[in-house]
């Protein structure tokens, strides 16, 4: 019996942690509906954060769910104006053909929401960017033995170490996006 005991421990903690991260995402949640999406933000907020601490490689159903519920919410909800922006400045978006690029895209993506469900109020796009290549970035750094290599993400690391980041960004993104984007914002606060 004392054998079977950390078989028994095992199980319970995968059959918690599996269980725990389906409550995550609401049953109620449609994508189609355009009203009432803000009353998910807790919701993915949570889901960002498991994301952040789950290697892909170890619950990849769970990724792949939790993944969608935050691009869907993202790309449905009215307070958000961010998913033509992430294909301007992020070579992460272009290297989404294989699961890992998907992973470090969702990351990018939840950071970003992140930054802009904690701060409703900013009005720099730049900084969202950066909110999100920085959780892409700290979640390759907290994984770099168990995950794949990404040279967009070398690309940032070099560019953040050196201090350049926030700069190479606002060159990249158009002053017609970063005006578009600072209008939003400021009449979504209104």
């Amino acid at each position: 019996m004392t054998k079977l005991l950390p078989v028994y421990i095992a199980c319970f903690i995968l059959y918690t942690s599996v269980s725990g991260q389906r409550n995550l995402i609401p049953r109620d949640f449609d994508p189609k509906t355009k009203k009432g999406l803000s009353r998910f933000e807790p919701n993915v907020l949570e889901c960002i954060q498991w994301l952040k601490n789950t290697p892909g490689d170890s619950m990849k159903e769970a990724h792949l769910s939790i993944s969608k519920f935050i691009l869907d919410w993202g790309k449905a909800t009215p307070d958000v104006l961010l998913f033509p922006y992430t294909r301007v400045s992020n070579p992460i978006y272009y290297e989404r053909d294989d699961e890992y690029g998907l992973e470090l895209f969702v990351l990018y993506y939840g950071g970003m929401l992140e930054f802009l469900i904690e701060n409703p109020h900013v009005t720099d796009l730049v900084k969202v960017q950066v909110a999100g290549i920085n959780a892409m970035l700290d979640f390759c750094k907290r994984n770099s033995n168990s995950i794949s290599h990404s040279v967009a993400a070398d690309i940032y690391a070099q560019l953040a170490q050196n201090n350049m980041l926030e700069s190479w960004i606002r060159q990249k993104l158009r002053k017609q996006e970063i005006k578009k984007f600072r209008k939003f914002q400021k009449k979504k606060n209104r």
